[in-house]
């Protein structure tokens, strides 16, 4: 038991070592934000949570994603093969790898961020958070204000919906912001 238990801390450690090491270099864009709701999370000593992206998505990127819309299947099939574009954290010491992160603004200066991330982001503390059952995607859309800050939604299945700007959109605006006190930050 206690070999068993040496090797999982060992593991542990080393893929915490890699995904903060890839998290960290070559960020061009940071947000942090707070969660609605959420339990504190562990690693946070804020309660913040981090978005580090690495590359936005390319024009060739946002053609293949509206091509694939339509069968979400394909668009799941072909999210591995993606390179990762940065990492979401989600509370509970989650990350997550965005597969697809696309920017647009705004005439008055403010932005639209969104971004794609390959598994379902589980609301596990809130009990009427409705997901759609065969989605194994996420897409995340932050609106960030000329200032830095902003809210974000999240949404799958019925709640997204293709855009020719940003790829694809999150619809659902009847339920109050998941994301909350969302801030560009510096990057470092």
């Amino acid at each position: 038991m206690y070999r068993f238990f040496a090797l999982l801390c060992a593991a542990v450690t080393v893929a915490t070592t890699a995904v903060v090491s890839a998290g960290t270099g070559g960020t061009i864009a940071l947000y942090s934000f707070s969660v609605a709701n959420a339990p504190k999370d562990a690693f946070s000593t804020d309660g913040r949570m981090h978005v580090r992206i690495m590359r936005w998505s390319t024009d060739e990127d946002r053609r293949h994603l509206l091509a694939t819309l339509h069968e979400p299947s394909r668009l799941l099939g072909a999210l591995p093969y993606v390179p990762v574009n940065g990492y979401l954290q989600w509370p509970g010491g989650l990350e997550h790898s965005v597969r697809y992160a696309r920017q647009a603004t705004r005439p008055d200066g403010s932005s639209d961020i969104v971004m794609v991330v390959e598994r379902p982001l589980w609301l596990w503390w809130d009990t009427t958070a409705r997901w759609a059952a065969d989605q194994q995607f996420t897409v995340v859309h932050l609106r960030i204000n000329k200032d830095g800050t902003g809210e974000g939604r999240i949404g799958t299945g019925d709640g997204i919906k293709r855009d020719s700007d940003l790829g694809i959109v999150v619809t659902d605006i009847t339920r109050p912001p998941l994301l909350t006190n969302v801030r560009r930050e510096s990057v470092k």
